[in-house]
């Protein structure tokens, strides 16, 4: 028979689209919006998971992985969610979030749930063919705790609550994210878990998972949404559980989707085979077997741990070979018998002075023979030691002493005494004494007491002093003496300062094993030169320090492994082991030094100085130069080092977490400073171990060993010094220049890496202090306001961030014009020629009355803008500075808007602009023009309304005429309401019923090319620069200086770091202009530059430690410049010259060359005077 028509249908899929775009008039629509609109800020991005380092090239290849659980597997689920009032669903979303955030660095995280949102809008709704997919952005929290059971009811409650809100969608949401945090959509939107578990009950499953078996056996399948990386879909076929994740393969690391998609299907089995699990106190552990044992072997550095005091080897040395050299320094050396009697006369000092366990004593001395006896003489007094760099600021140095609480200063020179606290007591430290020993000491202290304090830069401003006791660093110094096989017949290069810990390995561990000490001189502990000269000649067998200074020695040698006679290097000749830490390190280092030094061992070693100098170890090889990078190591002995999520469990191999460190080495915590000691120093949630959070990113390697990655903090790393940029931004705060600052690093990818500080002024006079500043804003402003610094940069943040969303429905307005947008400039900075009077009268143009004099009879005037009753009460007048207006002598006049003139009111009158406050745009100004109301005029009508007026009309005639001035280049600056000075109300004869109530400040626009750049290396650059070294160490003192109106902020008013990182890195680059060279040494020493530094804009006169070069570029640029000028000279000059005029008026003055690899000992004393910058 014929088939029946179909009936007609009086809706179509257009129609609930257009039905569906009315529901955003209604209440729940508006609910929705304001319910989401809530959560922007707070909500997290998708998983992040590992990435491959490469992704493949070209299309996105995705793959599908599919397996099944049983029907009886899945009816046990079934039932157990039931009877804890779950779905199926949100149990099966609390396992896809179980093993995504095992393989995410957070626990927080974003799903991106599908949902079939068919509202019922029209009764034929039902037989409508079309798209009525949506999506909901799901916020999951692993954070919490709890098990499954637990994290199913609260997915369970957010999706609920989600779906009552699903009115304003999730594309809506993303659109919203994407606009208001600057993230792509796919942040958010690129994991997916997809059920379609219910589709095709009506059919009982007969016909398959989707109901379309009776299509044919299907023979491929896979989903290609083009912003989704992961997408998890699931089904249910004749009562069992089917579940596929489709991927883009090439995005992830080799293996890494089949261990999640393993470990998925593991947690599935175990919620329907163990009732028990879905209650457990804590989720399931998906981590792989293997890896598990991996991460175990790995940490299974369990040893011996050594008994003693970090100078107890020392001793036993001393007792028996008290001949044997110790110490070999420019000054001559030292045996163990002489160094044990210098530390114990001085050591019976200390105690006499009251030094025992648990005391602090300050070493205040430079580096030499004298330094290493007190160091042991503390330590035979019972107490810790405080390095105390001589070379530190003044200030930094008396609040350390302060901070420190050490009230015992072992020192070769007097300190000053002011700013030091009191009660110290100042004993010299002198190895001139040769009388006749006493008894040797033996130390009272334990191993469980004090050995050192060595204070680090600290991110809230204040340096952080680590407390480490004695058992802590002997684990280390003896684990490292043993990998060194280090003993008698050793000589290491004791380069680093006391207060840095490398410097504890070099002494204990050295003395400890019967070897000497190599000392540089103080002077000279930056010229590879002399390092290499005392290389060769005390056969230096161990090296140990930052990449860096590795870096200097073998550019200073040359990358030749041979001298040119084809002998061994003299320097490299007797070297075996070197240790380097405390930077990256570039991956072609230990090759270079191979090449010249084969039998040398070059180990990667890092940690903390909170874990007792090294944690990890990495002997390095060949196979290194093909990395990314060289990895971190293994942990050392009886230390163990994990790499942790946001929930203390350990990441799988390739994810990245916190490096953290446990075990033997680890620091008290931090000297007087219980809060930051508790953040870094935390107790596991489940193991009860004690861990220090290093702050460092890394992951697992399948090998084993582990890969550091970077900081999520402010801390970097400058030449091997810690550096937090909360330190240098405090510090900044601090000057009275600075209303505001951000600090940041500039150089990386090949580049010298440094310091920049990116400043919005104080626009105070030099003198001015913080309560000046405060008492000028209470001034100006009335007391109830914000007068400090931080807090005013604050408050204009929040206020950005503040604007609520208006209620209502949103009506799109249609463009009305193709223009650009207009651009507004503030002009703070004019040029110096004299401004054409026709310029002024353009600016003032817009002010002008187009009528007559108003009379009786007469009609108004017309004007441009409004004024309550047609008063016009506001009159406009201007002071020109002499000779700045061409043909308009200096004083002071007013506008008369009838016949558009200026009416001289006092010629020659000056005003002086330091009367009115922290303005310094009006000493640079051409003219200031100001508004200023005659109350007489408009008092009458409006009473206490009138000044409201009158400020609203004045506001009109500031817009008019700022939007005059571009035209005719002029700049204007909109400077407030100046003071009422009596020397400002006489140059205008203003009367007691007029007051001023705004100015604009202005004159010609500036030439760029010469408009005043930001100070960098002058002005307020260089100003900064001698005020922060004052309080800071060398390390933390920025060498770029970038000056700004205000800081960048992102959207929602947070400071922008990227902004700011670009805005400082354009500055270091910036354009200037170059002093040309004169002479041939110029020019060659010029070329040099512009060869080495790849840059072409570099002048005779710049500076070139502001050019971005540090010491180990230093030394490449000085073998540059010796063969192009065809002398050899000191590395101190360098230093002493940095400019090309400088260098080049040096090199021509006549000298005598001497050889550079092995400088006469004439030459010796200039260069240690010189080279005092320590590395």
């Amino acid at each position: 028979p014929d088939a029946l028509p179909a009936p007609a249908r009086t809706a179509s899929f257009r129609d609930y689209v257009l039905a569906a775009r009315a529901l955003r008039d209604t209440d729940a629509y508006r609910r929705s919006r304001d319910y989401w609109l809530r959560r922007i800020d707070s909500l997290p991005p998708g998983p992040r998971l590992p990435q491959a380092a490469t992704p493949g090239q070209g299309p996105a290849r995705r793959t599908r992985r599919a397996a099944r659980l049983d029907a009886a597997g899945w009816t046990r689920i079934r039932e157990r969610a039931a009877a804890r009032g779950l779905t199926p669903s949100a149990v099966q979303l609390a396992a896809y979030a179980t093993v995504l955030g095992t393989w995410s660095r957070s626990g927080h995280f974003t799903l991106d749930l599908p949902l079939f949102n068919r509202h019922p809008l029209h009764e034929e709704v039902d037989s409508l063919i079309g798209d009525f997919t949506s999506v909901t952005l799901l916020e999951v929290d692993l954070r919490a705790g709890g098990g499954p059971a637990a994290l199913a009811h609260r997915v369970q409650r957010q999706l609920w609550q989600d779906l009552d809100h699903r009115w304003f969608s999730g594309v809506e949401v993303l659109r919203e994210l994407t606009r208001a945090r600057g993230l792509p959509a796919t942040d958010f939107s690129s994991v997916v878990f997809a059920s379609a578990r219910e589709q095709g009950r009506d059919q009982d499953f007969a016909h398959g998972e989707l109901g379309a078996d009776w299509l044919g056996e299907p023979g491929f399948a896979v989903s290609q949404t083009p912003q989704v990386l992961l997408d998890h879909q699931v089904y249910e076929d004749r009562g069992a559980l089917t579940y596929k994740w489709d991927a883009v393969e090439d995005r992830f690391p080799p293996g890494v989707l089949d261990e999640m998609f393993h470990a998925y299907g593991r947690l599935l089995r175990t919620l329907a085979d163990d009732e028990a699990a879905w209650d457990a106190e804590r989720l399931p552990d998906v981590l792989p077997a293997a890896q598990q044992r991996l991460f175990e072997t790995a940490n299974s550095t369990a040893g011996p741990a050594p008994e003693g005091l970090l100078c107890s080897a020392f001793l036993d040395r001393a007792a028996r070979h008290p001949e044997a050299t110790a110490v070999i320094a420019g000054t001559g050396t030292l045996s163990y018998g002489e160094l044990h009697r210098h530390a114990c006369r001085h050591a019976r000092r200390l105690r006499a002075a009251g030094a025992g366990p648990g005391r602090l004593v300050a070493v205040h001395a430079a580096k030499g023979p004298a330094q290493i006896a007190a160091v042991l003489a503390v330590h035979l007094a019972g107490a810790a030691y405080l390095p105390i760099d001589p070379e530190l600021p003044a200030a930094r140095r008396a609040w350390l002493l302060e901070h420190s609480g050490a009230d015992l200063v072992l020192t070769t020179a007097q300190p000053e005494g002011e700013g030091r606290p009191g009660g110290v007591t100042v004993l010299p430290l002198d190895l001139a004494d040769t009388s006749p020993p006493d008894a040797p000491l033996t130390p009272p202290q334990t191993a469980d007491d004090l050995a050192y304090v060595l204070y680090t830069s600290g991110s809230t401003g204040t340096p952080k002093g680590v407390a480490v006791r004695h058992r802590a660093a002997l684990n280390t110094v003896v684990d490292f003496a043993e990998r060194c096989a280090l003993s008698e017949r050793d000589r290491v290069l004791a380069l680093s300062a006391l207060s840095f810990d490398l410097s504890v390995a070099d002494i204990f561990a050295v003395l400890g094993t019967g070897g000497a000490l190599v000392l540089p001189d103080p002077s000279a502990v930056a010229d590879p030169a002399h390092w290499a000269e005392l290389m060769a000649e005390h056969r230096v067998t161990l090296w140990n320090s930052v990449p860096a200074l590795l870096q200097m020695l073998l550019d200073h040698l040359g990358d030749a492994p041979e001298t040119a006679g084809g002998a061994p290097r003299p320097a490299l000749s007797a070297l075996r082991e070197v240790w380097l830490s405390g930077d990256w390190i570039p991956v072609d280092l230990p090759g270079r030094l191979r090449a010249s030094a084969p039998a040398a061992r070059v180990t990667s070693a890092g940690g903390a100085t909170e874990a007792a100098i090294w944690s990890i170890a990495h002997a390095t090889g060949e196979h290194d130069t093909t990395r990314d990078s060289i990895p971190y190591g293994r942990a050392m002995r009886n230390q163990t080092v994990h790499v942790l999520n946001d929930r203390y469990e350990p990441c799988p191999v390739g994810v990245t977490g916190e490096i953290t460190i446990a075990g033997l080495g680890l620091a008290d915590g931090y000297w007087r400073d219980p809060d930051r000691t508790a953040r870094a120093f935390v107790t596991h949630p489940r193991t009860g171990e004690r861990l220090y959070r290093t702050g460092d990113l890394g992951r697992w390697l399948p090998e084993g060993e582990i890969e550091i990655l970077g900081r999520e903090d402010q801390q970097v790393k400058i030449r091997g010094h810690r550096v937090e940029l909360g330190e240098v931004e405090a510090a900044l705060l601090r000057l009275p220049q600075v209303r505001a600052a951000a600090a940041t690093v500039v150089g990386g990818a090949g580049r010298t890496r440094r310091l920049a500080a990116v400043v919005v002024p104080e626009h105070t006079a030099p003198g001015d202090d913080a309560a000046g500043a405060a008492a000028e804003y209470r001034e100006n402003f009335g007391d109830d306001i914000l007068t400090e610094p931080a807090a005013r940069l604050a408050f204009t943040a929040e206020r950005q961030t503040a604007r609520p969303q208006p209620d209502g429905v949103a009506h799109p307005l249609p463009v009305t014009t193709t223009a650009p947008p207009p651009t507004r400039a503030s002009h703070r900075a004019y040029g110096r020629e004299p401004l054409p009077t026709a310029s002024l009268a353009a600016l003032l143009e817009p002010l002008r009355a187009h009528e007559q004099v108003p009379a009786p009879g007469l009609a108004p005037t017309r004007r441009r803008y409004a004024s309550a009753g047609g008063l016009y009460p506001v009159q406009t007048y201007l002071y020109v500075v002499d000779g700045r207006v061409a043909g308009l002598p200096g004083g002071t006049y007013r506008h008369d808007p009838y016949e558009h003139r200026l009416v001289a009111v006092h010629e020659g009158a000056r005003l002086d602009p330091a009367a009115h406050g922290p303005l310094p745009m009006l000493a640079d100004a051409a003219f200031w023009l100001l508004l200023v109301a005659d109350r007489a005029a408009v008092d009458p009508m409006y009473g206490t309304r009138a000044r409201d007026f009158c400020l609203l009309e004045a506001g009109l005639m500031a817009q008019l005429v700022e939007d005059a001035a571009p035209p005719v280049r002029l700049g204007l600056c909109q400077a407030g309401a100046l003071r009422a000075t009596d020397e400002l109300r006489a140059a205008l004869a203003l009367s007691t019923g007029e007051e001023p109530l705004h100015a604009l400040v202005g004159g010609p626009l500036a030439d760029p090319a010469d408009a005043p750049t930001p100070p960098t290396v002058a002005g307020l650059g260089e100003a900064l620069r001698e005020r922060l070294a004052e309080v800071l160490p060398a390390p933390l003192v920025p060498s770029v200086y970038a000056e700004v109106e205000r800081l960048p902020l992102t959207d929602r008013g947070k400071l922008d770091r990227a902004a700011l990182t670009d805005l400082a890195e354009r500055t270091a680059s910036r354009e200037r202009p170059a002093d040309a060279p004169s002479g041939p040494t110029e020019t060659a020493v010029l070329a040099v530059l512009h060869a080495q530094l790849e840059r072409d804009d570099i002048g005779a006169t710049d500076h070139l430690l502001e050019l971005g070069v540090d010491s180990v570029l230093m030394v490449r640029l000085h073998r540059a410049v010796q063969e192009a000028v065809g002398r050899t000279f000191p590395l101190a000059a360098m230093f002493e010259h940095p400019s090309v005029r400088a260098l080049a008026g040096h090199l021509d003055r006549p000298e005598t060359p001497q050889p550079p690899s092995r400088p006469a000992r004439s030459d010796r004393s200039e260069r240690r005077r010189a080279a005092r910058r320590r590395p």
